[in-house]
């Protein structure tokens, strides 16, 4: 039906017809709808979904406040892996009219909130995760954001000798004014033996006294009673008319008998015969009196015994404790677990290694750092108990077990050349560079008058004497050199452990550091301390200091770098340049000095020449810097390297069984294209020959049907999922970008 521009009479069949509107007309009426679509429409246009995300600090926390950073693994707070770990997440960033947040992972929805922040999602595994968040808004509109989620704990291991340990910078040394505490309770000490002494004198009179009072007592008061007794029998007989003739004679002369016996007793004892002859009655109450008093002074001089003597004891016992605390030393941070409580080890949060640890966990909030502290004062390569090899090596096999290790730091060499003995040499000697060397005797004189200033401890100090080397360190440094040298004891040897023992670990993560400079002054040069100066001078001589930088510093660095290089660890240099103008006699030094150490630490004095807590912080931050390098590939913070991956061999299809399905995808994605892609190459490579072909299909078929042998580690699903033996980056390392069936890390 057609419309006319007219209208026409209404009938059954006819409709109405409106004239068309004009251009004007449909502008306004356009223009009207959008007016009222305006707040739906912009709602849209500005709703934005935006998302960041952090890992909750795990090291340089101090949970139990014990005064001291928590350590894991072993005894500790907390277990070196917690079985998964938790993000927290937040959405604030975001833009619009938002009614709810819809958080998923891997494309499960996981999490609704109301609230742009507080949602925290536990992971099953360190890995990549995608994470989505869909905004909605009020009116049902929505946006998302997508991000992969690198999960990632740094697990930083520690090992090495007394420099990787921290000594010299106890995580807590002896209390300031510790001395002067002790001089403070020797007073108090002197003052509560006077106390006694006086207390006990006083006793010894009081109890002259009440012996005195009892036997004035008793040789007085039966006079005393009889004189009574004869004045009742007096008044009885005499006063009384008529006296009774023959009774009051009788009690007249024994009246005048007793009054003369009293009288005689009373100036005999310097007593007022005028007072008391006259009332013997007050007389007895008198005696008495005297008695009682004397038995209170006497109990009351015993208890001023008794709490001279207890104040006495509480003060021998904090004079004790305090000669303890000075023998037994600083507190250093030890932790648990196997290794972990050696008293000789002077762990320390302030070492170098632990101060790196802590740079990185607070470099990057997406990421977290476990870190293991196992160096130990005093360890050597190899041959004992505490030296890398027997014992710092297994100690990490016990604690870390498969867990990935991102960073191995090692301080080693220097007890393997003989820093001690050569320090000692070099204190007690004069030259130490010569065989042999002449003793240096001004030096027993000025340490006896240094340890003379620490007072009733000067006996303790000055037995540190008896053990210090007085053969070359010459000699010594000869010897030292040899043994780092030799295969069987040197850093060959450790490298052999680090292949045999732990699990594959790229080259690179062992990260070795060089040892700092010690011999020079604030303008660089060598120390030339007055030898009188007790308190500051080792007794080591200007020639001395050039001959341990030139010599023997430089020698061991030396070798330290060599051998990173030929094993591939990293080197970490720089550090013997850093604290050029830090030495022991500088104005601002890095290292600790003779008095130092005493006061630091206590009776052993141990520390001496190694770095200050600052000289720590400032070693601790160049190796966080080589940390950084090796965690973010290309210095971007928001791409961390990733962790490595956990699979079963011979699963490439990635269904948690092997099976024969697993042998027709090896052969389609050779083959055929079909599965295009494998999210776990290191699965498909049944034999880790380090690339997949025809023979990793046929050693499926033939392990699963005529008991060919099993897939290479880390084995088929009937074992725990494990590593790539292959380290990351090798030729070997074919990747494995996801697999999904291993349940949480705690499993292999």
């Amino acid at each position: 039906m057609r419309c006319s521009s007219g209208r026409r009479k209404a009938d059954a069949e006819s409709v109405s017809c409106l004239r068309p509107l004009p251009c004007r007309a449909l502008t306004f009426l356009f223009h009207f709808i959008l007016l009222l679509n305006a707040p739906r429409l912009a709602a849209q246009e500005s709703l934005r979904a935006s998302f960041d995300w952090s890992m909750p600090d795990r090291f340089g926390l101090d949970e139990n406040q014990d005064g001291l950073i928590d350590y894991y693994g072993g005894d500790s707070i907390r277990p070196l892996d917690p079985g998964s770990w938790r993000v927290d997440f937040t959405a604030c960033d975001s833009a619009g009219d938002i009614a709810s947040h819809l958080w998923s992972v891997d494309g499960e929805l996981v999490a609704e909130t109301a609230s742009c922040d507080g949602f925290s999602h536990d992971f099953p595994a360190e890995g990549i995760y995608t994470v989505s968040l869909t905004v909605v808004g009020g009116n049902g509109n929505a946006a998302s954001a997508t991000h992969k989620v690198v999960v990632q704990d740094w697990l930083i291991v520690a090992i090495g000798d007394s420099y990787g340990a921290g000594s010299g910078a106890p995580d807590l040394p002896l209390p300031e004014g510790f001395f002067d505490q002790v001089k403070d309770l020797l007073e108090r000490k002197r003052k509560a033996e006077q106390a006694r002494d006086d207390a006990l004198e006083i006793l010894a009179r009081r109890e002259v006294t009440l012996e005195e009072v009892r036997a004035l007592r008793d040789e007085i008061l039966p006079l005393a009673k009889e004189l009574i007794a004869a004045a009742a029998e007096f008044d009885l007989w005499c006063n009384r008319f008529p006296p009774d003739p023959i009774r009051c004679p009788a009690a007249t002369d024994g009246l005048a008998k007793a009054t003369a016996a009293l009288e005689r007793a009373l100036r005999k004892n310097n007593l007022s015969v005028d007072r008391w002859l006259g009332d013997p009655a007050g007389l007895i109450q008198n005696l008495n009196a005297r008695v009682t008093q004397a038995v209170n002074d006497l109990t009351a001089a015993q208890e001023a015994v008794e709490d001279a003597l207890a104040a006495l004891d509480g003060l021998e016992a904090s004079i004790d404790e305090a000669l303890d605390t000075y023998t037994r030393g600083a507190t250093w941070h030890e932790g648990g677990g196997p290794g972990m409580g050696e008293p000789t080890c002077q762990r320390s949060a302030f070492s170098a290694q632990a101060r790196a640890a802590l740079q990185v966990e607070l470099g990057d909030p997406r990421t977290s750092v476990t870190f293991l502290h196992l160096s130990c004062g005093g360890a050597r390569i190899t041959g004992g108990a505490t030296d890398l090899v027997d014992g710092q090596i297994p100690w990490i096999v016990d604690i870390v077990g498969k867990r990935e290790i991102d960073a191995l730091l090692v301080s080693i060499g220097g007890n393997d050349a003989g820093f001690g003995k050569i320090a000692q040499s070099c204190v007690r000697t004069e030259p130490c560079y010569e065989d042999p060397a002449p003793l240096d005797d001004l030096f027993l004189q000025h340490f006896r008058a240094f340890c003379a200033g620490f007072g009733p401890l000067a006996v303790q100090c000055a037995a540190g004497l008896e053990g210090f080397n007085t053969e070359s360190a010459l000699k010594h440094m000869i010897q030292g050199f040899a043994r780092l040298d030799d295969e069987r004891t040197g850093y060959a040897e450790l490298q052999r452990a680090l292949e045999d023992e732990l699990p594959p670990l790229p080259a690179s993560r062992v990260t070795i550091t060089e040892y700092p400079n010690t011999t020079r002054d604030e303008q660089g040069n060598y120390c030339d301390l007055d030898p009188a100066d007790q308190f500051n001078s080792p007794g080591i001589s200007r020639s001395e200091w050039q001959w341990i930088d030139e010599a023997f510093t430089r020698g061991l660095n030396e070798r330290v770098a060599a051998a990173a290089k030929e094993h591939r660890w990293t080197f970490v240099g720089g550090i013997h340049d850093a604290s050029r103008t830090h030495g022991y006699c500088a104005a601002e030094e890095w290292t600790v000095r003779l008095e130092d150490a005493y006061f630091l630490t206590g009776i052993s004095g141990s520390g001496v020449a190694h770095p200050t807590r600052d000289g720590y912080a400032a070693f601790g931050e160049i190796i966080s810097m080589h940390l950084a390098g090796d965690f973010y590939p290309g210095g971007d913070r928001s791409s961390p390297r990733r962790p490595a991956m956990r699979f079963h061999r011979g699963d490439p299809n990635s269904d948690g069984a092997a099976d024969l399905s697993d042998a027709i995808a090896v052969l389609g994605f050779l083959f055929l294209g079909e599965p295009p892609s494998l999210p776990c190459k290191e699965s498909a490579d049944t034999d880790n020959n380090g690339g997949i072909d025809i023979s990793d299909g046929i050693q499926a078929l033939e392990w699963l049907f005529i008991g060919g042998p099993e897939p290479a580690a880390p084995g088929p699903t009937k074992f725990l999922c494990g590593f790539d033996p292959d380290p990351p980056g090798s030729p070997g390392d074919l990747g494995c970008e996801t697999y999904g069936h291993c349940g949480t890390t705690a499993e292999g």
